[in-house]
């Protein structure tokens, strides 16, 4: 058999076999070719993605998700978020929704879009159901347009009650101290400039015995359990309440039993004439603070309002169910700051917007978003059976409308005689 020498000679001469050579060329073929699809694919997935950069997180997506900050939400709820500025993980959303969209909200039961903007960030909501809320820190707005629909049912009970007594409520451990310091600045702008301006009012202060006395008939009358009265007046083997919780437990009580106007001590300062606010119609008040919430330092009411006895039937239950189904944990008689705010404010405006306004879903902590547009709803469609205002300052508010002269008058002197500090 000839070799494989002589027959690569005879195809091919000279000293290169043909087999090797054929093989070389292949080869160098080969690699350029791959190379040439490599470079051609990297390039057509380059621009792929230029075109379509959000086809990787399609899923993500699907399921309304932030794609920068890796949260998901709820259901229905698309956050629309520029990049530009915007540090990973911060959404903060300011609602501020305007009263015709409110209006237009109004009895609606179809589901329907909510634009809101945020004013902080670069961001957008869209939400297609408004009762959903975004999770958010609780020092922030909550995430929530409000629907302004006055309670028919609750206005009807309203216009059933009896007459607005003309009556001033104030709590303060020392029930003649307007007597004992009527040069102080405070006291005479205060309690004296009201009793000048409204003379026809009782003025009636509660000091300590009073306040917890009023506790005492609430559990006589069954408003209450004699073990939440033993846990707030304390015995002879459980320390009392802290005076702010019984305090906040005993405002209710009052404008309950008796009606009238509760103003907390350093809340009444340049207070004006009220005969022009509480017009015989007039039922209630429902002024707010600055632009947060209803405020809890001035109560108005007729005598048996549901609201109040809403009120402390709520704040029973957080007191006495709200630690693993029992009453809260105490360090001598002491509740935690926490849940002693939790039974003030925030349960305040929530009862408020569930009882008025039928919407359930504000928890009442934060600032509430449309709180201006909630009063100025009040006016035009409640005016002639709640009175309702804004504090601005110790000049202007719903106590106080501003004169020449006016300062926002300190308590602090007077607190400093009686060895008290702030709340």
């Amino acid at each position: 058999m000839p070799s494989m020498k002589s027959i690569n000679s005879r195809r091919g001469g000279g000293g290169t076999p043909i087999t090797s050579s054929l093989i070389s060329s292949y080869s160098l073929w080969k690699y350029l070719l791959l190379g040439t699809f490599i470079v051609l694919a990297s390039l057509s997935f380059h621009l792929i993605h230029q075109v379509f950069p959000n086809s990787s997180s399609s899923n993500r997506n699907n399921n309304h998700s932030d794609y920068q900050s890796g949260e998901s939400f709820s259901n229905n709820i698309v956050l629309v978020t520029n990049e530009e500025d915007t540090p990973p993980n911060a959404v903060h959303i300011v609602t501020n929704a305007t009263k015709e969209l409110q209006r237009q909200n109004i009895n609606e039961e179809k589901s329907h879009h909510t634009v809101v903007e945020n004013t902080k960030l670069p961001a957008t909501i869209t939400a297609t159901n408004t009762t959903k809320t975004l999770p958010s820190s609780p020092k922030k707005r909550e995430e929530e347009s409000l629907v302004i629909n006055i309670s028919p049912n609750y206005l009807q009970h309203l216009q059933s009650l009896g007459p607005f007594p003309k009556k001033l409520h104030i709590l303060f451990p020392h029930k003649d101290y307007y007597k004992q310091h009527p040069s102080l600045p405070f006291v005479q702008h205060s309690i004296l400039r009201f009793m000048e301006l409204n003379p026809t009012w009782n003025v009636t202060i509660y000091n300590d015995a009073d306040m917890d006395g009023i506790i005492e008939r609430a559990a006589r009358d069954d408003m209450i359990s004699m073990e939440e009265m033993r846990l707030l007046l304390g015995n002879e083997t459980l320390s009392a309440a802290h005076p702010v919780e019984r305090a906040d437990l005993a405002r209710m009580l009052i404008i309950w039993y008796h009606g009238g106007m509760y103003v907390d001590a350093d809340a009444l300062i340049n207070p004006k004439q009220f005969d022009k606010v509480f017009l015989p119609t007039i039922k209630m008040c429902l002024p707010i603070y600055l632009d947060i919430n209803f405020a809890q330092s001035i109560l108005c009411s007729s005598p048996k309002n549901q609201l109040y006895l809403e009120m402390i039937k709520q704040m029973s239950k957080r007191r006495m169910t709200s630690n693993k189904g029992g009453p809260l944990e105490r360090r001598d008689g002491w509740a935690t700051t926490n849940a002693l705010f939790s039974m003030g404010p925030p349960l305040f405006n929530h009862v408020i917007f569930d009882l008025v306004f039928g919407n359930s879903h504000v928890s009442g902590h934060g600032d509430i978003p449309g709180i201006e547009d909630t009063m100025r709803v009040l006016q035009e469609e409640a005016s002639g059976v709640i009175a309702t205002g804004q504090f601005h300052d110790g000049c202007h508010s719903f106590l106080a409308d501003p004169f020449e002269g006016c300062k926002d008058w300190e308590r602090g002197e007077l607190y400093k005689l009686y060895n008290m500090s702030g709340w």
